[in-house]
């Protein structure tokens, strides 16, 4: 019976000394490095109740001791399991500590996983304001050198073309300068002479003073012009030849060798209107956009 006693004294010694090896609370100081874990709310985590709970190697009491938690400390549960009234739990220390703590439930305390604050909804946008569109101003412009003609509705020029003027004569006739032309004029000539002579067969001769005289008779003088001429006399007694054959002339008709020309008289010169539609440019007022020939307020 004594030996019995003594059997079951020793196991309990065996037992206790065994928790003991996981939970003594012996006045232990803390490693100058940081080997708790961050505080995550978004993670399962325990916090430390205790003094100590020693790190093993693996999930076994008999495994190596590797290192300590304390008192206060946080570690990310990366799995746990249940063994009668006891936990295991496997953690990471920021020192690369990874083992498995061995204790009770009351050593640790579990920190649940927190639901993260809803983010505040965005305020509502406001609605955009109505974009005002209106039409775009037409301006209506020619190229250089031509004018607008409203009555046409269109951009008009004058081409002026001297070279373009022709005259047009009758037959026989000879364009010269703005007329037709037919024969020529020839200049009056003093006549040739003059040539003196006696009447009834006389006898023409010349005194001291070299003027004629008819030795019986009366002296008369003659003059005579060229083929073509004829004789008159001017108030001043002088004899000249004047051409009988005066020449004709008549107005020309003019045209314009380029048949899409028309001859203007006054101007004697060939014109031609050249037309081409108007340009259209589009403006916007102020404050406004042009797309597609419409104005956007800005």
């Amino acid at each position: 019976m004594n030996q019995k006693i003594k059997y079951i004294i020793l196991c309990l010694i065996i037992l206790i000394s065994l928790c003991g090896c996981f939970n003594k609370k012996t006045e232990v100081s803390k490693p100058e490095i940081k080997q708790s874990n961050e505080r995550n709310t978004q993670v399962l985590q325990l916090e430390i109740l205790v003094s100590t709970i020693n790190i093993l190697e693996n999930k076994n009491i008999n495994s190596s001791v590797i290192g300590t938690v304390y008192k206060g400390e946080i570690y990310t549960i990366l799995d746990q399991n249940k063994l009668d009234n006891y936990l295991w739990f496997e953690i990471e220390t920021n020192t690369d500590i990874h083992g498995f703590i061995f204790t009770k439930a009351e050593n640790i305390k579990i920190l649940e996983i927190e639901e993260p604050e809803p983010e505040p909804e965005p305020e509502p946008e406001p609605e955009p304001k109505p974009q005002k569109i209106i039409d775009a101003n037409k301006e209506y412009y020619c190229p250089e050198g031509f004018i607008k003609n409203t009555s046409l509705n269109k951009c008009t020029r004058t081409i002026e073309r001297a070279d373009l003027v022709q005259g047009i004569c009758p037959e026989n006739f000879t364009l010269t300068g703005q007329v037709c032309k037919i024969g020529e004029d020839k200049k009056s000539v003093k006549a040739n002479g003059p040539f003196g002579g006696c009447t009834e067969g006389g006898e023409l001769k010349k005194d001291v003073n070299n003027k004629p005289y008819c030795t019986h008779g009366s002296y008369y003088e003659n003059y005579t012009c060229n083929a073509g001429y004829k004789e008159i006399v001017d108030k001043f007694n002088v004899h000249w030849c004047v051409w009988e054959n005066s020449s004709e002339t008549i107005n020309a008709e003019f045209t314009c060798s380029d048949s899409s020309y028309t001859y203007v008289s006054s101007k004697k010169t060939c014109q031609k209107e050249e037309t081409r539609n108007f340009s259209i440019k589009y403006t916007c007022p102020s404050g406004y956009d042009l797309k597609d020939n419409k104005c956007y307020e800005q």
